[in-house]
C-alpha cells in the first residue's frame, strides 16, 4: 500500500471540519463551528485556538503566512466581518473588519489573500485594508439565482482565473462558472471578466462532488459510478463503480487522480483512484465515514478526513505522482512499497539474514513496519541472535527517523511485557553510545514513546521486572539530566570565556627602580 497508518487529530473534533495549510511545514489550520484550531502535525497537538463565541459562526479560515504583523489566521465571522486572529484567544478580542457584502470564504493563491463572495466576485483582502471604506469599489456578481458549492482560484499566466461549481436554482443544474480577474489599474479593484457557462449534469445525479484545479469535476452519482466531467470538451467519462455511495466524499490528490470514501456494512473504505488509467492505486479500511460537508481534504500531501467525531490524516506515499505507477495501480512496485512486500515475508518465515540485510539497505521503512521488525529482533526464539548482534540491529532501527505521532499510535499496540522488555534494551543502549548507530535523543524519544503509551499499565503493575524496570531508567534519566546540565554550565563558561574582554595592558616606558629599604 501506498498509504501511511491512518493518525488522530488529538483534540480536534469532527462534524463540519475544514483543512487548510498552515504557515509552516506540518502545521494545518483547522476550522470548526464555533472555534480555529492552529494544529502542529509533527507534535500532534493544537497549538492555538480562537473561539467565536456564542451565536457566531466562523465560515472561513486560512493562515496568515506571515502577513499582517503577528497574526496568525484570518477568519470570515458570520457574513460579513474579517477578524486577524493574533494572540487573543476570543474573536471579539482580535481585530476586525467589516465588509459590505456577504463574504463565502478566503482563498490563498500566492501568498496572496483573497475574499470570495457569495456572489461569485472576488477581491484581494489587502485593498479593503489599504484603502478608505469610501473609495471601495464595488464588484459586479458572477452569478445570480445560484448557490455556490465549490471555488477554485488559480493562476494560468497571464490570467488569474476564477471558476465556481455552483447549482443552477431554476435548471437545478450542475454549472461551472469561469471568469477572468482583471486588475482595474486606476481604482486597484478586481473585477470578473469573459465568463464562462459549462452545465455537467443535473444535481439530483449527484451524491458528492469536487472541482480540481485543471477545473476537471470528479463526480459519485446515485448509481455508483465515479464519472469525470472535462469542462474543456464538456463530455462525461465514466472511470468505474464505486464499493459504496453511502457516507462518500470526494477530493483531488493529484491530476487525473482522485482520492475516495465511502460506507460499507461494516466499516468504511478510503481509495485512491487514477481516472486515467481507471485502476485503484491504493486503499485502506476506516471504522466509520460519517461526516458533515465535504469530509476529506488534501493539504500539503496529506488526507484529511472529518470521521464522526474525529479528523483522520493518511499521508500518501511518493510514487502517487503518475507515470508507471500510476498505470499499474495495486501493482506498482516502487521504493516505497518494496518494504511492504519484503519485510513481512521476511519476519513471517524467519529469515534473519534477509531481514538484516533488508532494513540495512532501505531508507525509508513506514513505522508499522519499523516496529513489526522490532518486535522480531525482540524474540531470540526466533532470531537465534547473540546479544551485541541483536543490539546492534535494534539500534539500526532506532536510527530510522519517524512520525512520533504516527509511531506513538503504533507502540500501543505492544504487550507490557514487550514494553519491558524494549526499555531494558533501550535503556542497555544507552549505555553504551560508543557501541550503537543511534543518536542519544532517538533512544530517549523511544522511552517517552513507550512510557507515555502505557502509563496506566506502568503505574498499577506490581510485577518485580516492572518495578526494577521503571527505577533503572529513572536512574538513567536522572544520569542524562545531571549530563545534560554540566553541558549547560560548560557551555555557559565558554561563552562567557568567548565574551569577555580584556583590557589592553598600556607597555610605559617611564624609568621606575625598586629600592630595597632595610630596617
Amino acid at each position: 500500500m501506498s498509504l501511511s497508518p491512518l493518525v488522530t487529530l488529538t483534540g480536534i473534533g469532527g462534524g463540519g471540519v475544514v483543512v487548510t495549510e498552515g504557515q509552516v511545514a506540518n502545521q494545518v489550520v483547522v476550522m470548526q463551528g464555533e472555534k480555529v484550531v492552529l494544529f502542529n502535525m509533527e507534535e500532534n497537538c493544537v497549538e492555538k485556538t480562537w473561539y467565536g463565541g456564542t451565536g457566531r459562526k466562523i465560515k472561513s479560515a486560512v493562515s496568515a503566512l506571515g502577513m499582517f504583523g503577528g497574526v496568525k489566521v484570518i477568519m470570515v465571522v458570520d457574513r460579513r466581518t474579517i477578524v486577524w486572529g493574533d494572540k487573543e484567544n476570543k474573536v471579539e478580542n482580535c481585530d476586525k473588519l467589516e465588509l459590505d457584502k456577504d463574504i463565502r470564504e478566503l482563498v490563498v493563491l500566492d501568498k496572496q489573500h483573497w475574499v470570495v463572495f457569495d456572489d461569485g466576485s472576488v477581491e484581494q483582502l489587502e485593498y479593503f485594508k489599504n484603502n478608505e471604506r469610501e473609495e471601495w469599489v464595488i464588484s459586479t456578481p458572477v452569478v445570480k439565482n445560484e448557490v455556490i458549492l465549490q471555488t477554485r482560484l488559480v493562476q494560468t499566466s497571464p490570467h488569474t482565473v476564477v471558476s465556481h461549481l455552483v447549482k443552477d436554482t431554476n435548471t437545478a443544474n450542475l454549472v461551472v462558472v469561469k471568469g477572468h480577474v482583471v486588475l482595474d489599474s486606476e481604482t486597484q479593484s478586481h473585477s470578473v471578466t469573459v465568463v464562462d457557462r459549462i452545465t455537467v449534469c443535473l444535481a439530483s445525479e449527484v451524491v458528492c462532488h469536487d472541482l480540481a484545479k485543471d477545473l476537471t469535476v470528479a463526480l459519485i452519482k446515485t448509481n455508483g459510478s465515479l464519472c469525470v466531467f472535462n469542462t474543456k470538451t464538456s463530455m462525461e467519462e465514466e472511470v468505474m463503480k464505486v464499493p459504496s455511495t453511502n457516507h462518500t466524499a470526494l477530493t483531488h490528490t493529484t491530476a487525473g487522480q482522485v482520492a475516495v470514501m465511502g460506507a460499507l456494512p461494516e466499516g468504511g473504505y478510503l481509495q485512491l483512484v487514477s481516472t486515467k488509467y481507471r485502476a485503484v492505486v491504493a486503499e485502506t479500511k476506516l471504522k466509520n465515514t460519517s461526516h458533515k460537508g465535504k469530509g476529506i481534504f488534501l493539504v500539503c500531501g496529506r488526507l484529511y478526513m472529518s470521521i464522526s467525531s474525529r479528523v483522520m490524516s493518511v499521508q500518501l506515499g511518493s510514487n502517487l505522482a503518475g507515470g508507471l505507477d500510476m498505470l499499474l495501480g495495486k501493482l506498482a512496485q516502487p521504493q516505497t512499497q518494496i518494504s511492504y512486500n519484503v519485510i513481512p515475508d521476511l519476519i513471517k518465515d524467519n529469515e534473519t539474514k534477509k531481514l538484516e540485510e533488508a532494513i540495512s539497505r532501505l531508507e525509508d521503512i513506514p513505522e508499522q513496519l519499523l516496529l513489526d521488525c522490532i518486535i522480531y529482533f525482540l524474540d531470540p526464539d526466533r532470531t537465534d541472535l547473540k546479544e551485541g548482534d541483536e543490539l546492534r540491529l535494534l539500534s539500526i532501527l532506532f536510527s530510522h527517523s519517524v512520525s512520533l505521532a504516527v509511531m506513538s499510535e503504533e507502540v500501543s499496540r505492544l504487550s507490557l511485557e514487550q514494553v519491558i522488555k524494549l526499555c531494558k534494551v533501550l535503556d542497555m543502549l544507552i549505555h553504551k553510545p560508543e557501541e550503537v548507530e543511534c543518536a542519544e535523543e532517538n533512544l530517549l524519544e523511544w522511552v517517552s514513546m513507550l512510557i507515555t503509551s502505557h502509563y496506566m499499565q506502568l503505574v498499577v503493575s506490581r510485577d518485580k521486572d516492572t518495578l526494577d524496570m521503571v527505577n533503572k531508567l529513572q536512574e538513567t534519566v536522572k544520569g542524562v539530566q545531571e549530563s545534560v546540565k554540566l553541558m549547560t554550565d560548560s557551555r555557559v563558561l565558554v561563552q562567557n570565556i568567548m565574551n569577555t574582554k580584556i583590557p589592553p595592558i598600556k607597555n610605559s616606558n617611564q624609568a621606575y627602580c625598586i629600592e630595597i629599604i632595610q630596617i
